[in-house]
């Protein structure tokens, strides 16, 4: 080969090389180089707050033991003992907290990304206890949309949001950050009652020693619990109130009393109505459900949690076969005629086409500010409003038969 031709074809040949190195190099790094353009070149419009945890090596080394167990048992089992301390640094203002791994599916520790619940010392964007996990884990943006349609109906919501959280020197990316049931969640809202759940902490310890009762007996049994127990304690007045909510609720679960003793009838129709809209039937299963007692009327009513929607449902509520072996919560509120008559006159209400029009409307100035903001770690996702028109034509379709 001429001297020329060999000199073309080795200049050629390191082109080449350089540019699949550059390829490689830009595969390797293709999510920092995305999300560094997607900032730079103002496709971000919004600021996204982040958390950095500063944690001593030995309680990481606990929480990635945490993580291994889980694996290793198929679930996570984590609970107050297993917290561990860190300093979250919040745009500089240091904060006291501890956290752990959180979930009961072993989905949120498969990947290094898990889920996590945090109890800090201080607010932190006003709240003492929340939750991180990937926004996936509620479907993305489905979840900000639960919480706007209940909030809608006057029903109580939970603050949700997207923030960065970094550990350390690793950047996890985007969390979903869930407020939970802390000691300021009913004083930050002016409420002057409580929230009440049922116990599930039985009811996962038999799943996951291959005992398990069947869920309509765990039901049946599950303790009935508040959060921050303790400060209700000091008022004697609401003490008392707890203490007869929670055998009131008791009797309503055995059968004894009629729901409308129990339950604020029609926020608790809404609350149907809207999981059936919504695809959020997962927010009706027992172990899912949290209550706020209201000294003003003395009854329950849903707060929207969890609602986890997904895909179209096959039937609502009030015509789902599996109703009665299913949903024991759904089933046994079902077994009140007058409340199911307040539930179908609000599943007419809300499933109808306007309605739904109206609320995404509504809807669209937070769907537009999440959806670009997830853009920026998941680039091809938009939100997707179809299983909701969906559910208008399965609902409709339902109350005419």
């Amino acid at each position: 080969m001429p001297k020329k031709s060999l000199f073309l074809f080795q200049k050629r040949f390191k082109l080449i090389v350089i540019a699949l190195l550059l390829l490689a190099i830009c595969y390797y790094y293709r999510y920092p180089i995305y999300h560094w353009g997607y900032q730079q070149f103002g496709f971000l419009n919004y600021d996204i707050p982040t958390l950095h945890f500063h944690t001593e090596p030995e309680y990481v080394l606990t929480i990635k033991r945490q993580r291994e167990k889980s694996l290793n048992e198929g679930w996570i089992t984590t609970d107050k003992r297993d917290l561990v301390p860190t300093k979250i640094d919040l745009d500089g203002r240091i904060i006291q907290a501890q956290y752990r791994l959180k979930g009961d599916y072993i989905e949120h520790a498969l990947q290094e990304k898990c889920s996590y619940r945090v109890e800090a010392a201080d607010t932190v964007f006003g709240k003492l206890k929340f939750s991180l996990h990937k926004p996936i884990r509620r479907n993305n943006l489905n979840e900000f949309f639960w919480q706007f349609a209940c909030a809608k109906e006057g029903l109580i919501r939970l603050d949700y949001d997207l923030v960065q959280l970094s550990v350390n020197e690793d950047n996890f990316g985007l969390y979903a950050l869930e407020e939970h049931f802390g000691h300021n969640f009913c004083s930050r809202r002016n409420l002057s009652g409580f929230v009440l759940r049922f116990e599930e902490k039985e009811y996962w310890n038999q799943k996951i020693s291959f005992q398990p009762m069947s869920s309509r007996k765990s039901f049946e049994s599950a303790a009935i619990d508040s959060y921050s127990t303790p400060t209700i304690k000091k008022n004697a007045a609401l003490w008392k109130e707890h203490e007869v909510i929670i055998a009131k609720l008791h009797l309503w679960r055995a059968g004894i009393i009629p729901l409308t003793s129990v339950f604020d009838p029609y926020k608790l129709a809404t609350y149907f109505a809207l999981a059936d809209l919504c695809s959020g039937h997962h927010a009706l299963v027992w172990h899912n459900l949290r209550f706020y007692y209201r000294p003003e009327t003395g009854l329950l009513e849903p707060i929207a949690y969890d609602g986890d929607l997904f895909g179209t449902i096959e039937s609502p509520v009030f015509a789902s076969e599996n109703r009665s072996s299913g949903w024991h919560f759904s089933s046994r509120c079902l077994g009140n005629k007058s409340f199911e008559t307040i539930y179908k006159k609000e599943l007419a209400r809300i499933a109808d086409n306007q309605y739904l029009h109206d609320l995404l409307r509504d809807f669209k100035g937070e769907q537009l500010k999440y959806e670009n903001i997830l853009q920026w770690e998941y680039p091809s996702y938009s939100f997707n409003a179809n299983f909701l028109i969906n559910n208008v034509q399965t609902i409709q379709s339902n109350l005419i038969h």
